[in-house]
């Protein structure tokens, strides 16, 4: 897990968001040049600032814009010729315009499987094209996702590679949901936002240490809490959940917990109550 505290505009040694995520994966990619890293990002992170200058072993993928500029590539040179070799092809129509023609570009019905679902989808893959604003001279692939049952939104998305499959392409996109909800759930249950500090190490060590917790809880679940007792929720919007989410980790970790401080590590020990009134206090102090 790589951290990176960030300074405010104008101060020495500012960096964006996107920059400061880049340079992260770079020392992430640099540091292992034998294996292949996908760096995931939004709409704000896939850009200038994070495609061009990559190592070889570290690929992007992301949303692309719907007005984005794409060329051809370029013709080769022409022996004798005298002049700079183009960089660029010819321009090619905008996302949204590719979308809506499907005789130029022709579009595939496919049937992806999610983690949760499963979908056919209308997909439409343009190999081995130029995106000029964020990638120059590197070939991208561009992947157009159209749901026929018009429940799904469109989705536009660029991958580095151009070689990947569309199904490798849209599901790698989906990952994406998961390190959102990471972010989420931090600030709602380990204090990710909370932390109001001013000294440089200080800036060093609240989130980390909130991320490290929440692994510490992740991993006990794992390895040992997934057997024990659950917290019972009333949640008759949500019946059949599919798989535990971190709140219920979480949930268990102090069930197990206040039911080994009232019952002991038997289970069969009658609370005292010192113990009850212990635990009521606990459970009020719980912001």
């Amino acid at each position: 897990m790589l951290w990176r505290a960030s300074r405010k505009k104008g101060q020495a040694g500012y960096q964006s968001r996107p920059q400061a995520a880049a340079a992260l994966a770079r020392l992430l990619a640099e540091a292992n040049p034998d294996r292949t890293f996908w760096l995931v990002g939004d709409s704000a992170s896939v850009n200038a600032a994070t495609l061009p200058g990559r190592p070889e072993n570290l690929q992007v993928i992301g949303p692309w814009p719907w007005k984005a500029a794409l060329y051809e590539r370029p013709a080769p040179p022409v022996a004798g010729r005298k002049g700079r070799p183009r960089k660029k092809g010819d321009r090619l129509p905008t996302p949204k315009a590719m979308i809506e023609d499907v005789t130029t570009d022709p579009a595939e019905l496919q049937t992806v499987v999610f983690p949760q679902t499963t979908r056919e989808l209308r997909l439409q893959v343009i190999r081995d094209v130029l995106w000029d604003r964020g990638c120059k001279t590197a070939p991208v692939v561009v992947l157009l996702v159209r749901d026929p049952l018009g429940q799904w939104r469109d989705e536009a998305l660029v991958a580095t590679d151009p070689s990947v499959s569309a199904e490798f392409l849209l599901q790698g996109d989906c990952r994406r949901r998961s390190v959102e909800l990471t972010f989420f759930e931090s600030k709602q249950s380990l204090g990710l936002h909370d932390p109001r500090v001013w000294s440089e190490r200080s800036v060093g060590r609240a989130h980390p240490m909130a991320w490290f917790v929440g692994t510490l809880v992740i991993l006990w679940y794992a390895s040992a809490g997934h057997a024990g007792a659950h917290v019972h929720r009333d949640r008759d919007w949500y019946p059949h959940e599919v798989t535990p989410t971190f709140t219920d980790m979480l949930g268990a970790l102090r069930l197990q917990m206040w039911q080994d401080e009232i019952y002991g590590s038997s289970g069969t020990e009658a609370p005292s109550p010192e113990v009850i009134e212990t635990l009521l206090h606990k459970m009020a102090a719980v912001a």
